[in-house]
């Protein structure tokens, strides 16, 4: 996608603010402003640089995991999830840069932060992002920015997230129960659009005989389109000012499928910008029991991805990596993925698109509404994701339904995709322990 992007990664001036999220809408002060004030490294993760923390004033701040032991083996019984001794509590994050033209459309993006990040620039409050799982962006309003030197500040905390009915947050990129993991893992940018084109993406339709171009952004500026196959075009069409979609006949165009992965781009180009992405035409049904691939019958030969990263521990952003994963699963004859849990970075889904492989991708338990909002807006760039799941082995009450019904329609709205309650259902034979009381004759139906 084509944008004006400044790259704020790289150093960034710290300073260790409390053991809980700070939610101010007042720019954090700190407190250090000497050349010897401590610095990380953006992307990083706080349990990676404890020893850099070690190396520095700040190290005597720090709230280290209070839930933490020593543990000893071997272990009998029941062996519970390992805590880590890792910082808790939340870091402020300070950089300054220099503009020699102030853009009229910009945001802040950060690629990714676990697990809670407010913004100011300019001591101006940009916003509050709770959540861990995508990357998210902070529009930032006309007259911030100034021309010379501007300052950015984040609040990044990793306490527990409460999510669906102040339930705690629980995912395998947070190492499952048990929180930790903090720090901003992905690239901050400012970013700034000159037509305001900032979104692309595609959908097909039912029987595969058109899809849909979406764009955000640029709503009063006409777009067009163009649909190209290994560089050599093979329709166009046009956007008309105050309209946002376009629908596009696929009419001998060749379908993706695991088997034969077939991708096309898409370039939307206005007066000063062009976006590109690239999609493939396929659609995943369902009749009954039956999954239909394009309109026949398919098999899924899954496996279930628990975010084991042996090298890295936390997901790498290394695409080689994830091409090499997929093409060792494809060769032992499977054909989709399902997430454990947690959602995978963009290499990923990038590496399913042009090898093929169908993913299912799943929050973590209790994810809120507004969360499942930015997960949908983020996978739904990916022809491989066909199927979205609320999570793993929760129990469904009357109270969840509503739930999973608000969850279905924002996956339903905006993506082509499919949508499951839930990967693993939960129930009596989980809840009933060896003292619990027995009942005998039929009682009416309650899932508590």
């Amino acid at each position: 996608m084509s944008k004006n992007i400044l790259s704020l990664s790289g150093n960034w001036r710290v300073d260790y603010l409390s053991s809980t999220p700070y939610t101010e809408v007042t720019e954090p002060v700190i407190l250090d402003t000497s050349n010897s004030a401590t610095t990380l490294s953006v992307p990083g993760y706080w349990e990676d640089m404890m020893q850099q923390f070690a190396s520095t004033q700040l190290h005597r701040k720090l709230n280290i995991n209070p839930l933490y032991t020593d543990q000893s083996y071997p272990m009998t019984g029941y062996c519970p999830d390992m805590y880590l001794p890792n910082p808790v509590g939340c870091l402020a994050y300070e950089k300054a840069f220099v503009l020699e033209n102030v853009p009229q459309i910009a945001e802040l993006f950060i690629g990714g932060a676990q697990n809670t990040v407010s913004a100011w620039v300019n001591g101006v409050y940009l916003g509050r992002h709770e959540g861990y799982c995508t990357p998210f962006a902070f529009s930032i309003p006309e007259g911030t920015l100034t021309v010379g030197e501007n300052r950015v500040t984040l609040a990044v905390s990793n306490n527990r997230l409460q999510g669906y009915q102040g339930r705690p947050v629980s995912g395998l990129t947070s190492r499952a129960a048990n929180e930790c993991t903090g720090g901003i893992y992905g690239d901050v940018e400012l970013r700034s659009y000159p037509d305001g084109l900032c979104d692309l993406w595609v959908t097909v339709n039912d029987n595969c005989t058109s899809f849909t171009v979406h764009t955000k952004g640029a709503g009063n500026i006409r777009k067009i389109v163009t649909i190209t196959y290994k560089n050599e075009t093979v329709s166009t069409a046009t956007i008309p000012a105050g309209e946002e979609t376009v629908t596009v006949t696929a009419q001998g165009l060749l379908r993706w499928t695991p088997e034969t992965p077939e991708l096309y781009q898409v370039t939307v180009t206005t007066e000063n910008q062009s976006l590109s992405a690239s999609f493939g035409v396929r659609r995943l049904s369902a009749e009954g029991k039956r999954l239909y691939l394009n309109g026949q019958p398919y098999y899924f030969r899954g496996i279930c991805e628990h975010c084991y990263q042996y090298n890295t521990v936390h997901p790498t952003t290394d695409k080689g990596y994830y091409i090499d994963v997929i093409r060792k699963l494809k060769s032992l004859g499977f054909n989709s993925i399902r997430f454990h849990t947690w959602i995978p970075p963009y290499a990923y889904m990038e590496a399913a698109d042009e090898l093929g492989m169908l993913l299912e991708v799943e929050t973590p338990n209790n994810t809120s509404l507004e969360e499942w909002e930015h997960i949908v807006r983020f996978c739904r760039h990916y022809t491989s994701v066909n199927m979205y799941s609320t999570g793993n082995e929760l129990q469904i009450d009357h109270a969840y339904e509503n739930h999973l019904h608000a969850c279905a329609q924002l996956v339903h709205s905006q993506t082509d995709s499919l949508f499951s309650p839930m990967s693993a259902m939960r129930g009596i034979e989980y809840m009933l322990q060896e003292d619990d009381p027995r009942v005998t004759e039929p009682f009416e139906y309650n899932p508590q």
